[in-house]
């Protein structure tokens, strides 16, 4: 079946019924007795189902409203005072005559029909045994690493029966494991702070070393190394690598880089021949030859934003095609044991979490559904996959004032911190939701720290700042990215949300086409952003919320820090920013020359300005833990301050990096950060076709 807007999951007994125009005993029964194609998570809790409106079509189309003509005989019955006509969703669904002649002749007919069928029945066993042996069935699944963390890579060794994978467990340092299919233990290789990349077909593996996982898809950024599938000491071949593959042969490396400094990826084949470069801001992932060797398959996101994914193939001349567009969360691919398909998983065109395989013509079917992230690993030469079952969450944690431990502070399932009063009592943050359809909307909440429940404050905004008197937060409205061009800016709208009596208004932009960071000044009237205009660089901006326009205070090309936090110092008279110079200083709001910091390094993110101004705030970039310092800008010495990671590590890949803040009050005595936790299942699984 292919893709198509109609692919709408349902997640529900009562949402299902809905659809269907019918109560949830029928549906059940229909289940049950007509072959209702209902699915359950494997790993959820017995009644957490779902289904999908084109395959529910499908089964209505396919002569399956039969059901609808059901008898005393054990056929389901129509529901009272459901039995009209056609639905708007395309349900056809068949009257059954009610004048009791035709109830008499009705019988008649079942009667003689069932006489037929009885007659082929007894004539035809091995016709009906055929076809029952012909359906396709079902895909079984066999977890093979059985413990609570993180899986980032697995590949099947040359002879099948064994595979090797990366995984952190229970909090601790990534390495690499050999394990075989028939067997729940696994054998550490000795190359912790590792990530699997490649096993090629002599038995050699390919890694990572001092792997930095980034979730996204975009895999391990470590130094690329080849090491012997028995041990041995790594051979070093490059750094800044992010994701490699094997030749067919076992001679050769295809490498991914990652160029920070240009933020472009290139794909390289033979190393050092580059093929294909990705446009700055986007990236290229998941890199796979071919069996023949003469093709490579591999995710090219434009932009970066993962909602515009192509499956792309290229020949070793350099010649690109798509083969599939628009999809999104893509993060494994592989090729099919005959090389005619890719098989890769992601959501693409509204289909929700599926393992997809695309011919080289570009031909689509669905190969598997499931009702939460997952990554396809490997493909073995007779047809079994490793998967990557994926549980991931955002969640939220910090010290309320006074308090002597942390707090966990997560509402739902994506919970991202966006602000603290400057008291530490009220925390902004917005929530996505852990299974929300893909481009759904934020919601934004402001809470207590001290564990009370949320206020909901407005719907499709996700959260950028909180006032220092928590009297006003800032949510940001974003555009769907299904009407912006792959490779565009979203141009959002900042909303001035009052958290108690009041109306939530837009925020003036004038000539602001883009909007980065968001801060508060101390005074709770004015807001510092990161902005651009059109064809202009992005810069910084102040602006009065009382009606004012946006004023710019530092010169074209300053660029954001990398955690999300734009500063101002306590007395509101300087905005910690990096220049076109990409070195941090100081940037007078009223207007003048910046002035350098002391102490502090390109590798450091500003948290908080101290409120005595004799000292800033800074993590080191490293995403777990998160390790604050402070720096004293009259010495430039600098000391650590406390690292930030939750209570349970298991699973943890990111303290308040890429997904939400660190937020600090300005005395340092209350704070709060989201995190990202994947726990992750590794699956064995046979009978995908």
């Amino acid at each position: 079946m292919g893709l198509g807007v109609g692919d709408d999951r349902l997640d529900s007994w009562k949402e299902i019924a809905s659809y269907l125009k019918r109560d949830v005993s029928t549906v059940q029964r229909w289940e049950k007795r007509g072959g209702l194609p209902v699915h359950r998570h494997l790993h959820d809790k017995v009644g957490s189902i779902y289904a999908f409106k084109a395959e529910l079509d499908d089964w209505w189309r396919n002569g399956h409203d039969r059901v609808e003509a059901g008898n005393e005989a054990g056929l389901v019955k129509d529901d009272p005072g459901q039995s009209g006509g056609s639905s708007e969703r395309g349900f056809l669904q068949r009257q059954v005559p009610t004048h009791p002649r035709w109830s008499v002749v009705g019988a008649a007919v079942l009667a003689i029909g069932a006489l037929a069928l009885s007659f082929i029945a007894g004539h035809r066993t091995g016709t009906r045994t055929a076809e029952r042996n012909q359906r396709p069935s079902l895909p079984s699944f066999l977890t093979v690493a059985p413990h609570r963390g993180l899986v980032s890579h697995a590949r099947f060794a040359p002879d099948g029966q064994t595979f090797i994978f990366s995984a952190g467990w229970n909090g601790d340092a990534q390495d690499v494991y050999l394990s075989r299919v028939d067997s729940l233990e696994s054998r550490s290789l000795g190359l912790r702070g590792a990530g699997l990349l490649a096993v090629s077909s002599k038995g050699e593996l390919a890694v990572a070393l001092d792997c930095d996982f980034e979730h996204g898809g975009r895999g391990c950024r470590g130094t690329l190394a080849r090491v012997p599938l028995t041990g041995g000491t790594p051979r070093v071949i490059a750094d800044d690598v992010r994701q490699a593959d094997w030749s067919p042969d076992g001679g050769e490396l295809l490498a991914i880089f990652e160029d920070r400094q240009r933020q472009t990826f290139r794909l390289e084949y033979p190393i050092g021949h580059v093929l294909y470069s990705s446009a700055p801001g986007g990236s290229i992932r998941h890199a796979r030859i071919s069996p023949k060797g003469d093709r490579i398959a591999f995710f090219d996101d434009r932009d970066g934003s993962l909602k515009g994914i192509t499956v792309s193939v290229m020949d070793l001349a350099g010649r690109k095609t798509t083969l599939v567009s628009g999809c999104a969360k893509s993060h494994g691919l592989a090729w099919s044991p005959r090389g005619d398909e890719i098989w890769f998983s992601g959501v693409c065109r509204g289909s929700g979490f599926a393992l997809f395989a695309v011919t080289l013509s570009g031909r689509t079917r669905v190969l598997w559904r499931n009702a939460g992230p997952f990554d396809l690993d490997d493909l073995s030469g007779d047809g079994r996959a490793l998967l990557t079952l994926i549980d991931v969450r955002v969640g939220a944690a910090g010290i309320p004032p006074g308090a002597a431990a942390e707090r966990d502070l997560s509402y739902f399932g994506w919970s991202q911190v966006g602000g603290i009063s400057a008291d530490g009592t009220a925390l902004l943050f917005s929530e996505h939701g852990y299974r929300g359809a893909p481009g759904s909307p934020d919601t934004l909440y402001l809470r207590k720290t001290d564990g009370s429940p949320a206020v909901r404050l407005g719907e499709g905004l996700m959260a950028r700042a909180l006032s220092p008197n928590a009297e006003w937060a800032i949510g940001e409205r974003l555009p769907s990215a299904a009407t912006i061009p792959p490779g565009s800016p979203l141009p959002g709208t900042l909303i001035l949300v009052p958290t108690g009596v009041g109306q939530s208004r837009p925020v003036a932009r004038g000539p602001i086409v883009w909007y980065g960071q968001v801060s508060w000044l101390p005074d709770g009237r004015h807001i510092a952003f990161m902005g651009a205009e059109e064809s202009q660089d992005q810069r910084c901006y102040v602006q009065d919320i009382d009606g004012g326009l946006p004023r710019p205070i530092t010169p074209q090309g300053t660029t954001p820090f990398f955690s999300g936090r734009l500063v101002v110092t306590a007395d509101g008279r300087f905005i910690v920013a990096r220049g076109p110079d990409k070195q941090a200083a100081l940037y007078p709001i009223d207007g003048g020359m910046p002035e350098p910091i002391r102490g502090i390094t390109p590798m450091d993110d500003p948290i908080e300005w101290n409120a005595d101004g004799k000292s800033l705030y800074v993590r080191a970039r490293q995403r777990v833990p998160a390790k604050i310092y402070r720096i004293e800008l009259a010495t430039g010495h600098r000391e650590l301050w406390k690292e930030l990671m939750p209570a349970d590590p298991a699973g943890v890949i990111d303290v308040g990096a890429q997904v939400g803040k660190v937020v600090l009050t300005p005395d340092a005595k209350a704070y709060a950060y989201s995190y990202v936790r994947w726990l992750c299942e590794l699956e064995l699984v046979n009978g995908l076709k």
